[in-house]
């Protein structure tokens, strides 16, 4: 009997002990879920990508660029409100950005637009990074979505931009000229990449001459060197 009490006071102090961690367990999950719904509700909230429509010149010259339409309709479509909506939704940008910056027409393969678009996709994989966090920090994630709207339109507008340059029709005499100066341009880069190419071989016949050129001297000199009496 002596034996039972203690036993008893241990096994109920053991049973007490796991619904304590039980319930701190549930109550842990519970916090969590509601950081996770408030989080979720802030980025749903801010996740509108405020991009205008584009002119119709730029519409045109990115008619057949797909890669570029796909992106415009997935940062149009709104996830379903859940993370991992919102997560796969990002892994699919970067997959798409990842793909504009291989897959240009040639029209639009400029510096000034390569920039921009790896500007965009920098600002994508940040997204990603972020969103894919266990505690996501909301804003940063708000500041992107802001800056992706910004890169986007930066893109169309520099397409724009070009496409109005190139459309600009040339003055009597003045494309005969570019392309004179195009031609010279070619023909002093040729003619420097060749002497870069020539110095070489100029450098070695130079040393060769100069080594021939002090035997012959030594040779010369030993000649008229009198013989020690």
């Amino acid at each position: 009997m002596k034996y039972i009490i203690p036993f008893l006071f241990v096994a109920l102090s053991f049973l007490t002990s796991c619904a304590d961690d039980k319930n701190s367990a549930q109550l842990q999950r519970e916090q969590t879920r509601q950081v996770n719904d408030s989080i979720l509700n802030v980025i749903h909230n801010n996740w509108n990508f405020n991009i205008p429509s584009s002119s119709s010149v730029v519409k045109k010259e990115t008619l057949d660029w797909q890669n570029w339409q796909v992106l415009l309709q997935e940062l149009a479509n709104k996830p379903t409100k859940s993370l991992l909506s919102y997560r796969a939704k990002v892994d699919n940008l970067t997959r798409i950005s990842d793909e504009l910056l291989l897959n240009k027409p040639e029209n639009l393969n400029k510096p000034q637009i390569n920039a921009r678009l790896n500007n965009l996709n920098t600002n994508i994989k940040h997204l990603n990074s972020f969103i894919s966090l266990q505690t996501i920090p909301v804003d940063k994630v708000k500041k992107l979505v802001s800056y992706i709207s910004i890169d986007v339109v930066s893109i169309q507008n520099q397409i724009d931009k070009f496409t109005a340059l190139k459309n600009i029709p040339f003055e009597s005499g003045e494309k005969e000229m570019i392309e004179q100066v195009t031609d010279t341009t070619r023909r002093a880069n040729f003619n420097f990449e060749n002497k870069l190419k020539e110095e070489p071989k100029l450098k070695t016949l130079d040393k060769r001459r100069g080594s021939l050129q002090l035997k012959d001297k030594s040779s010369r000199g030993l000649l008229l060197i009198e013989p020690v009496k």
